[in-house]
């Protein structure tokens, strides 16, 4: 998850504008706190970010060596390489530990003026200004605040213990300012290493993108409802930027929070929409002589697949589905359900040699339910087939049969049956008994949103050949 970007902003600036400077203490002839002109244990610049919608400055302080930090058992810090464009989040080992001081935007004020002579004189090994520094001068409001970022992270540099103690132990710096007085100031002066047009053009938040803002709900509960209608409703083709620190904790929430639910949420509409199609379907016994355990041959399209494909790999990946039974296409009432596993190699089943498959239909596995629990169908009825060829004969049939209902129902211009055989839905006649159909839907019983409370037992092996020993595989626990 990561930050909204802003098309008009970035259109209207593109670039970050990042400005070497000197932050003084109390006035323009007062200490040098931290300065990036010349040099200085702490680096100082001003920057206008147009990639994070902020106006600031930051402070890098200098890390130790890796050999000497691994050396002290410090570690290795690392960071985002900031060269890299605004949607890289490539990680690199750091060089610094940077803190950025930004500016509540609408929220203060600037002036800019032209450093004298004598306050330019100073910095002698300024190089962009030549000789003539511009003075920037920042006033928070009343009741604002600098969001800080960066503070508080491990620091180490065994080299230079007298840095360590300004970021660890907040010992004072110069003229007893400490780092977090700095950090806390209302007011700040900069003397920057640039002309004063080139000041005065740069430094100006208005050309900025608007503040970043989630456009979701600050989730309170968990609630499927709530962020189906969310997500609905703030649909976009662009992407967030990467973001690695937030502005509050309402934002840190909603990120983490729809990281998680936005990679679950198409998958359980998926399964919603696939647990509500009906399709055909047809028996063949495991076994010659068996009426107890079926493999159960159900057709897919190439493009249903194509087009489902990445949830449906996510919802079989257990290997357990639900087989939904209908006695008829335009029944609102199931006549069984019954648990099966799902057999990726059908070819390989000398049972199913007449049965031949394509490679997107699917054959499943299925145990009769125990006769105790025919709430789940057990006493149903299956029709058999000896060999595919068999089967789609009997669905021609069905089709045929069916063309001369929809002819005959228009024909008294009454409406065409909505099971009507000519949909992919119904032409699942021929693997029933007499007038009867059977349809069959699915749900994973492993998908979180579908509350399902199936026992599944041990996987079952793919690499099992024997079809007799499919027999004995698939037994619910409570049928025991």
């Amino acid at each position: 998850m990561s930050q909204p970007t802003d098309n008009a902003g970035n259109a209207a600036r593109k670039r970050n504008v990042v400005m070497d400077c000197a932050l003084l203490a109390n006035n323009v002839s007062g200490s040098v706190i931290a300065s990036g002109i010349g040099s200085h244990k702490i680096i100082a610049r001003l920057v206008v970010s147009n990639r994070q919608n902020w106006i600031g400055f930051t402070l890098n302080f200098q890390l130790g060596s890796i050999e000497a930090n691994e050396k002290a058992g410090f570690g290795v810090c690392h960071g985002i390489d900031q060269r890299k464009d605004v949607g890289s989040l490539s990680i690199m080992p750091a060089n610094d530990y940077r803190i950025e001081v930004r500016f509540p935007r609408g929220n203060f004020e600037s002036s800019i003026n032209e450093a004298s002579a004598e306050v330019s004189s100073r910095f002698p090994d300024a190089q962009k200004s030549k000789g003539c520094l511009t003075l920037v001068m920042v006033y928070l409001k009343d009741g604002a605040q600098s969001k800080i970022h960066g503070y508080g992270k491990p620091y180490a540099n065994p080299g230079d213990r007298e840095v360590e103690d300004w970021v660890n132990e907040n010992k004072p710096i110069i003229d007893d300012i400490t780092l977090l007085d700095v950090l806390r100031q209302k007011n700040f002066i900069f003397l920057v290493d640039y002309p004063f047009s080139k000041v005065q053009e740069e430094w100006d938040e208005s050309p900025l993108p608007s503040a970043s803002v989630y456009p979701y709900r600050t989730p309170d509960q968990y609630d499927l409802t709530f962020f189906e209608n969310d997500i609905a409703g703030n649909k976009s083709k662009q992407s967030f930027n990467p973001a690695t620190s937030f502005d509050d904790d309402n934002a840190h929430v909603t990120v983490l929070t729809h990281s998680v639910v936005q990679d679950q949420i198409w998958v359980s509409l998926a399964a919603r929409e696939i647990a509500h199609e009906r399709r055909p379907a047809y028996f063949v016994p495991v076994g010659p002589d068996s009426t107890e355990a079926y493999y159960v041959v159900i057709p897919f399209e190439k493009e249903w697949r194509e087009g489902h494909d990445g949830a449906w790999r996510r919802l079989i990946k257990n290997g357990t589905v639900e087989l939904v039974l209908y006695k008829h296409f335009a029944s609102k009432r199931k006549a069984g359900q019954w648990r099966c596993l799902i057999r990726n190699y059908p070819k390989t089943l000398e049972r199913l040699r007449d049965h031949p498959t394509t490679d997107y239909d699917l054959v499943l596995l299925v145990r009769r339910p125990h006769a105790t629990h025919n709430h789940k169908g057990s006493s149903f009825e299956v029709k058999t087939f000896e060999s595919r060829k068999a089967a789609d004969a009997a669905l021609y049939s069905a089709n045929l049969r069916e063309e001369k209902l929809t002819d005959a129902a228009e024909v008294k211009g009454a409406e065409p049956r909505e099971d009507s055989l000519h949909s992919i839905e119904a032409y699942i006649e021929y693997v029933a008994s007499s007038e009867e159909e059977i349809g069959a839907s699915f749900r994973s019983a492993d998908w979180v949103w579908v509350f399902d409370d199936i026992d599944r037992e041990e996987q079952v092996a793919d690499n099992v050949d024997d079809d007799n020993q499919d027999a004995d595989l698939l037994v619910d626990p409570r049928d025991r």
